[in-house]
């Protein structure tokens, strides 16, 4: 709701242990009394590789007194669970650094999201030339680790007079936190909102949000402490991918729909309608189940091209890792680019989902898909009408 100032002071402000800045809060106390009331005796670490060297250094020598196992699993995000290590293991509880819980867990799981502490305000004068002829209205997020950020931030903005907006996710745990493929926080405040702010590292969550919102953003780097300004150009690699792949895809003859079997990315519903419409088409389709998503490996596969029913991100930020012509399946089933974007904006494609006992099911409803693909988007105008939901009529677009 615009005008909310600001639930991100009481959330992001609570009282913790003196640390220094730029350093991240890997909350050593809640752990320690969390494995204490558990009765823990064998414990699971799962960690981002970003943060694994800092475990190994702070956290580890902290956990001496339970038998602990640190995953070599490189946890890209919340979607990515241990599960079936830990049963192998045979661990009685699981902590996760680095993001807030997402999905089911068949073990006892403490999320800890590793919170970067810094200061913002070296970055305000910049911050306020460019915002200075954009609106008084300003949405605000960021990613898991960077949300004490918005804080401070948001106060700054106050005192300048700009309204400070701030919404919730479809899929995530806090105010004004985004994903990789939940961008709801943002997107829900765009009929409202006159200027977008995010903070975040690196171009993954700052370039999905651009292509969710289809709209300039201000980016800050925590690390840099600098902004940057992207539009919607920045996008250019992606589209000119997805045409490529599309015109393969329209002369294959044989073609892989992966589905991705970690729980937060299983989209069998997905593959299994995409399949079935291009068998419709006349083409030889095979579904795959992949535990691991590596490129080079789902590249050796014998088919033209690769339809990936996993991580949505997968085909966009990773296509020049693969030999092969890779599609989304939420393209196949919505049309392009729009299919993708519903997806990640969590609005205007309905999502129904089922979490029991670590498993995730997911679905789409194709009822309002007609009117989402009506809209005038200069990247699709730029390089082609949406397809139809039909796969059939591929040749037309």
């Amino acid at each position: 709701m615009p005008g909310r100032s600001c639930p991100l002071a009481r959330r992001y402000s609570r009282k913790r242990q003196k640390r220094s800045l730029n350093d991240y809060d890997f909350e050593l106390d809640r752990v320690l009394s969390w494995l204490r009331d558990e009765g823990a005796k064998r414990v699971l670490i799962e960690a981002p590789e970003g943060l694994k060297q800092k475990i190994v250094a702070e956290v580890l020598p902290a956990l001496s007194s339970y038998t602990v196992f640190m995953s070599s699993k490189p946890f890209h995000g919340a979607c990515e669970v241990g599960d079936e290590e830990a049963g192998s293991l045979g661990v009685d509880h699981v902590i996760h650094f680095g993001h807030l819980q997402m999905v089911a867990r068949r073990f006892p799981a403490l999320y800890v999201p590793a919170y970067y502490d810094f200061d913002p305000s070296p970055s305000f004068a910049e911050l306020d030339i460019l915002l200075a002829k954009g609106g008084r209205n300003i949405a605000v997020a960021a990613s898991v680790q960077y949300l004490r950020a918005l804080k401070p931030i948001s106060e700054h903005l106050s005192e300048k007079g700009f309204n400070v907006m701030v919404e919730n996710g479809k899929r995530t745990k806090a105010p004004a936190q985004i994903l990789g493929c939940d961008y709801f926080a943002l997107t829900s405040l765009a009929g409202k909102a006159d200027q977008f702010l995010i903070v975040t590292a690196g171009d993954f969550h700052a370039l999905g949000a651009v292509f969710a919102l289809n709209r300039e953003l201000l980016q800050l780097d925590p690390y840099s402490l600098s902004w940057k300004k992207l539009d919607p150009t920045a996008l250019r690699s992606w589209v000119i991918g997805e045409s490529y792949a599309w015109t393969k895809l329209e002369d294959a003859a044989k073609v892989g729909v992966i589905v991705g079997t970690e729980p937060g990315q299983r989209f069998l519903w997905e593959a299994e309608q995409a399949a079935a419409e291009l068998r419709r088409s006349g083409k030889h389709v095979d579904i795959i189940s992949a535990s691991n998503l590596d490129p080079a490996q789902l590249s050796a596969l014998p088919y033209d091209v690769l339809i990936l029913a996993a991580c949505p991100r997968l085909p966009y930020d990773d296509a020049d890792s693969f030999s092969k012509p890779v599609v989304s399946v939420f393209s196949v089933l919505f049309g392009r680019p729009l299919g993708l974007r519903g997806w990640l904006n969590g609005n205007d494609l309905t999502v129904k989902s089922k979490q029991s006992s670590g498993i995730v099911e997911q679905g789409f409803s194709v009822k309002r898909v007609e009117k989402y693909s009506t809209v005038r988007d200069p990247v699709v105008q730029a390089h082609g009408s949406p397809l139809p939901y039909r796969f059939k009529r591929l040749s037309k677009c």
